[in-house]
């Protein structure tokens, strides 16, 4: 797996630079996943080749770790797959 960046703003904004990901295969999606109040939240469907995709996170909410999966086209509400990347948040 290659370097994966996650920037998020106070107000919310954000983007995943994930070009370091290998292309899944057709039917298949990145999913990004914020672990917020002990709660793993789904943030939003990379697609299958991302580079640099926009999302954002609703109110003020502390995001403590984020995770990429890879699942089915549509993405899913709760994922069993094990993450392709995963990571806590740095100041």
């Amino acid at each position: 797996v290659g370097k994966v960046t996650v920037v998020l703003t106070k107000s919310g904004t954000g983007f995943v630079e994930a070009g370091g990901l290998s292309t899944l295969p057709k039917g298949k999606t990145y999913q990004l996943w914020g672990v917020i109040g002990g709660n793993t939240i789904s943030l939003g469907l990379l697609g299958s080749a991302p580079n640099v995709v926009p999302f954002s996170v609703a109110g003020s909410v502390a995001v403590n770790a984020f995770a990429i999966t890879a699942e089915h086209a549509g993405g899913v509400v709760h994922s069993t797959n094990r993450p392709v990347v995963a990571g806590e948040v740095s100041a």
